[in-house]
């Protein structure tokens, strides 16, 4: 990857050096594509979906046995039977639903690993529904039969400090070691998703992967800055949130209740935000009169502090679970100025208390901020009071208008709580959580939602909360897996291959295809997207429909790291067939079939043919259009749309065509302007005789007249 472009060599994906021509970016205009013949020997057959990646066939999901019990929020639970088992093991399948992007990345990395005190996932892939004869995608998973650790509260109440320490803490210990070493946050720790295997004395942490990341967590098992985003986008890339959830989870088993029992849920983030989480957890523990261990309070302290950076990861829960001396964090008020800032009849000392408010009461707050106030009061905080400097920056730019702009609004709050979510209306968003939520707002169609989640591109709140962090440089292509720059020049396009379909796709690249045309199939790669498009080319009643609608060509965009519109070079200079839609979609099919490495695509191949009438159609010539017929029927019997691609990007076939018009219409114009001629002599004829006859007539008047006069004189 270079700058988030994938250069690709020959020998890779059959595409030759000289394959693209990447323009700058501010004129993004010309793709030019020239591929080179796949080798055969890599085909892997034209079945519809390749069988790779699928389950094993060890495992049938029984879509008769619904299991109810252990849906998600996208996914739906089956009995799984097992061949040749004793029945001794009982499984379940979780199937996704077509329109969600699961945590594939995930899944990948925890598949099929024995992992001690989690629930592993035996299988995961690609299964054929019978029912409907279409392709899903499902994990397999074994059931839990243990109680619950809410269960086990509801029966012996609260847990001694030693019980804790030996049984619990160093199982969840190992698990959150081993998901850090993977770069994957579990999201969902709570009472609620361990399990205790009594007679083992082992716990069993339920599956992380079945939902959004943190999308069930309760609140009170959140950091502040997850508990802030909707349930769709806090993003799976901050570990730190699990060991805040395993902090509350402690207090919870030493007090046998959550410590925030007393607080009602909806005021719950205010308080903890207003008075900082270790602070209201300190005061359940002194008031519950049991007694702890100041190395337990330490923990206690380390895990929950509401400062990510601050708090203590699996280094120091390692060196406290081998009692080594862990550092406590020193405990800080949440006061971040000296005065406090007045808003809503409050005094406010935390700018990321004021930044929540300021969005749960954005109408008030569009109309009432005083920017020059908060500038001031920014310029005084504890910490980073450059923010006042970038306030009175905003503050310039709104001069004359009494009321702030949505978008000026949502980068005044990014500005005030730098580390907090990107807010935008009724949208607040992680900065890794951006593509859930838009893949959610898509599969929901909930087009106000979707606009909503796009302006962290298409106002630049991405890029402007990027820019605030205090190691900018550190949110690369690497890190997010995109370049909000890239993102919005996505959007600004309406060609083929990009608009806010390529965006959905680059932000979760888990997602299947959401092509029409694909239906309920689902396929999350290049070689069974193609086999499959060519199976249902293989029918001629579906060749009146487009191989490619924008889902389609935004699918394969994404995949090929297309970065700009698609022309052919070759034919550039002759609009009418190289802007031709068929012949773009032929040129981007093109591309698609080297990088899947599938060369024979015979159904595919008859289809783009068929939707080729409309170039037959565009060209002058007759024989040549019979030519170029010709020759198109034969490649595409070869299945290669690399061939067709060739054929329609000769220059001297359009040339002689082209031609032949010009000349035709210089002959024609040449024999007009001759009849016109010859048209103008027989009229100057015409107009001749007529005048030469009257001239006579009149003549012949004259000497009558004359004779009729002599004749009169002589007879007097």
């Amino acid at each position: 990857m270079v700058n988030g472009m994938r250069l690709y060599k020959e020998k890779d994906c059959g595409l030759s050096a000289a394959s693209f021509m990447v323009l700058p970016e501010d004129g993004v205009v010309d793709t030019i594509l020239k591929t080179t013949d796949i080798d055969d020997d890599r085909q892997d057959g034209n079945e519809e979906i390749s069988a790779r990646g699928f389950i094993s066939k060890h495992y049938v999901i029984n879509m008769t046995r619904a299991l109810p019990q252990y849906d998600t929020a996208i996914a739906k639970a089956y009995a799984v039977d097992v061949k040749g088992s004793s029945g001794s093991v009982t499984l379940y399948a979780l199937i996704f639903e077509k329109n969600v992007a699961p945590r594939r990345r995930a899944i990948e990395k925890l598949k099929g690993r024995d992992i001690p005190y989690l629930q592993n996932i035996i299988d995961a892939g690609y299964f054929m529904q019978p029912a409907s004869q279409t392709y899903r995608y499902a994990i397999i998973l074994e059931q839990i039969s243990y109680p619950s650790m809410t269960d086990v509260l509801h029966k012996t109440g609260p847990l001694p400090e030693n019980i804790i320490s030996a049984k619990f803490l160093g199982q969840i210990a190992e698990v959150l070691r081993i998901l850090d070493q993977d770069d994957l946050v579990h999201g969902t720790l709570n009472t609620s998703t361990i399990y205790y295997d009594v007679g083992q004395g082992r716990i069993v942490i339920q599956e992380c992967v079945s939902t959004y990341c943190g999308q069930n967590q309760p609140g009170e098992f959140e950091c502040l800055d997850a508990a802030m985003c909707i349930p769709t986008a806090k993003g799976e890339r901050q570990a730190s949130v699990d060991y805040m959830a395993l902090g509350l989870l402690v207090t919870t088993l030493l007090l046998g209740r959550n410590p925030f029992h007393e607080i009602p849920p909806a005021e719950l983030l205010e308080r903890r935000l207003a008075q900082g989480t270790y602070d209201i957890i300190k005061e359940q523990l002194t008031r519950s009169h049991l007694e702890f261990s100041m190395r337990m309070i330490n923990l206690i302290k380390g895990l929950c502090t509401d400062h990510d950076t601050d708090r203590w990861g699996n280094l120091e829960l390692q060196a406290w679970i081998k009692k080594r001396d862990a550092q406590a964090p020193v405990s800080r008020l949440h006061k971040q100025a000296i005065t406090p800032f007045r808003y809503g009849g409050k005094e406010i000392f935390s700018r990321k208390y004021l930044a929540y408010l300021l969005y749960q009461d954005w109408d008030d707050a569009k109309k009432n901020l005083d920017l020059p106030e908060l500038s001031r009061w920014l310029g005084t905080s504890l910490k980073r009071p450059d923010l006042g400097e970038r306030i009175e920056i905003l503050y310039s730019t709104n001069r004359g208008s009494a009321v702030l702009q949505d978008e000026r609004l949502a980068r005044v709050l990014t500005t005030i709580d730098p580390g907090g979510p990107i807010r935008y209306l009724s949208v607040s968003m992680n900065i890794h959580g951006i593509g859930t939520a838009l893949a959610f707002a898509a599969a929901e169609g909930n087009r106000d939602l979707l606009q909503q989640v796009l302006t962290a591109f298409t106002e630049d709140l991405a890029e402007h909360w990027i820019n605030l962090q205090e190691e900018p440089q550190e949110y690369t292509f690497a890190y997010l897996g995109w370049v909000p720059s890239t993102m919005m020049r996505y959007l600004r396009s309406r060609d083929i291959g990009f608009g806010y379909e390529r965006v959905l796709y680059e932000l979760n690249p888990s997602l299947p295809c959401q092509g029409e045309i694909v239906g309920a199939h689902v396929i999350t790669d290049m070689a069974n997207l193609m086999r499959y498009l060519d199976s249902v080319g293989k029918s001629t009643e579906n060749r009146e429909k487009e191989p490619l609608d924008r889902h389609i060509a935004a699918f394969i965009g994404s995949r090929v790291d297309l970065a700009s519109e698609v022309r052919v070079r070759a034919i550039q200079r002759y609009p009418n067939l190289s802007k031709n839609p068929h012949v773009v979609m032929l040129a981007l099919l093109t591309v698609a079939q080297s990088e899947a490495h599938t060369p024979k695509l015979t159904g595919l191949t008859a289809w783009m043919l068929y939707r080729l009438q409309s170039v037959f159609d565009a060209l002058y010539s007759t024989s040549i259009r019979r030519e170029l017929e010709q020759r198109l029927t034969a490649a595409a019997r070869t299945g290669s749309l690399k061939k067709m691609y060739d054929i329609l990007g000769e220059e001297k076939l359009i040339k002689r065509d082209s031609f032949g018009f010009r000349e035709a219409k210089r002959q024609y114009q040449a024999l007009q302007y001759k009849m016109l001629q010859l048209k103008s002599q027989r009229n100057t004829e015409r107009l001749a005789y007529q005048k030469g006859l009257r001239v006579a007539v009149a003549c012949s008047y004259i000497v009558f007249i004359i004779t009729t006069l002599l004749i009169l004189y002589r007879s007097f």
